[in-house]
């Protein structure tokens, strides 16, 4: 298990004392909420995931949904915030949980979070190249093929990812504020403040927009409306209320805010082959740092190259890039990341219980266990309604199997450097 030094802080390979820190520290909170918004894409979730959740849900209580969500996120970032102060590390969830439950758990955490973002970061763009195509068509009325955008989409990312633009687009949800926490100005009073802040700005978008929907189509005709158009139905509820003008504008802006959206997923991947590599259980080049930009340049280059080699993969199969592997991929992403989360609970519970130091019962171990039991509850939901997402029992099986299967493969190479490498995996 992790050591706890007399502060009760952990200084783990890839954080701030392990290794030197040589990225650049020039993120203050405004910065690490306006990437952790940009990257949770509120215009495409708005446009593109509202109506799918109305269509699927038959219910029209959705703005109720994401604001239970929200309170569940801030309960959950009492520990989370918590951690951050202690475990000095980039790689948030998977050196929360290695530092609560120990180095097998801990890398087992890292690998799924590096497949469920993996997957974000190619499904996601995807709907880019979608997107794209639909709006040249729309307006220059030339038909051009999705993967073509979608890779041009990757190339300008590769790029972006050197850090030319990384004060601008982030991570997906909160987990940024700590992913990010060895560029901050002041990485402890910084993650815990825009961690707050940005649950609390997404949150409360979310639940006020998704209302003015459900009100503006009306509360009896919502759902049959999501699911004749799905699609269509927030654009064409803009052209009513507010013009062709702004629902054309709109219509540009979804790709900038799903483009946003990739980007994002793309410097969480990066960061965390980076902050493993660093610790050595990846090869050392992901770990170099752009003598110029102090950016993880190598593993950059690493993401843009996994993801291009996925989307030839999709493209040589013909799925189709909505239908298939938009809603596959982060369906099987966010299961993913509902786990890692729920795990992190039990790390926070975990590591204060052999720390020693005196804290709240609230914040140690009812906040928690309440978090980790909301997150158990949406995980069992998760997978009972996987069918429906997927369309088949048998596919739902397959997805959810590579999702188990990315986590069995980091708790294997935990074993294997436990028996092979007992330097290297102290050192984890």
């Amino acid at each position: 298990m992790t050591d706890l030094s007399k502060t009760g802080h952990v200084e783990a390979p890839g954080g701030e004392a392990g290794s030197g820190n040589p990225l650049n520290r020039g993120l203050g909170v405004s910065q690490i909420v306006f990437m952790v918004v940009a990257a949770a894409a509120p215009l495409g979730l708005v446009a593109g995931g509202v109506p799918l959740a109305f269509a699927v849900s038959g219910s029209p209580g959705m703005p109720l949904y994401f604001a239970l969500t929200t309170v569940m996120l801030l309960i959950f970032a009492v520990g989370f915030t918590l951690m951050a102060g202690r475990v000095r590390n980039a790689g948030a969830f998977y050196a929360y949980v290695q530092a609560g439950l120990g180095r097998i758990p801990g890398l087992s955490a890292a690998t799924l979070a590096l497949f469920s973002y993996t997957l974000l970061l190619v499904g996601v763009n995807a709907y880019v190249g979608v997107a794209t195509s639909n709006v040249i068509e729309r307006y220059a009325d030339v038909g051009s093929p999705w993967w073509l955008w979608a890779f041009v989409s990757l190339g300008i990312i590769a790029f972006l990812g050197l850090g030319v633009m990384f004060a601008i687009f982030g991570f997906i949800g909160f987990e940024a504020t700590a992913v990010f926490r060895n560029e901050a100005k002041d990485p402890d009073v910084t993650v815990l403040r825009a961690t707050y802040v940005a649950i609390l700005v997404i949150g409360v978008f979310y639940s006020f927009t998704v209302w003015a929907i459900v009100v503006g189509v009306g509360v009896d005709a919502v759902t049959g409306a999501a699911k004749a158009d799905p699609e269509g139905l927030v654009l064409t509820l803009a052209r009513s209320y507010v013009g062709s003008v702004w629902a054309d504008v709109m219509q540009v802006l979804l790709i900038t805010s799903q483009f946003a959206c990739v980007l994002a997923f793309h410097n969480v991947v990066t960061r965390y082959q980076f902050a493993l590599s660093r610790a050595r259980a990846l090869p050392a080049p992901l770990g170099v740092v752009h003598p110029r930009h102090r950016a993880p340049s190598s593993s950059s280059a690493v993401a843009s190259a996994v993801a291009s080699v996925t989307t030839l993969v999709v493209v040589a199969l013909g799925l189709d890039p909505i239908g298939d592997l938009y809603t596959w991929f982060s369906g099987a992403a966010t299961l993913g990341v509902v786990l890692l989360m729920a795990a992190t609970s039990l790390a926070v519970i975990g590591y204060f219980r052999r720390a020693g130091e005196q804290q709240s019962v609230w914040r140690v171990v009812v906040a928690p266990a309440v978090a980790f039991l909301g997150l158990a509850c949406v995980g069992y939901l998760m997978v009972a309604n996987f069918p429906l997402l997927v369309g088949t029992t048998e596919g739902a099986w397959a997805i959810g199997g590579f999702v188990a299967l990315s986590a069995v493969v980091g708790a294997v190479q935990a074993l294997v450097l436990r028996a092979r490498r007992p330097a290297v995996y102290e050192r984890f």
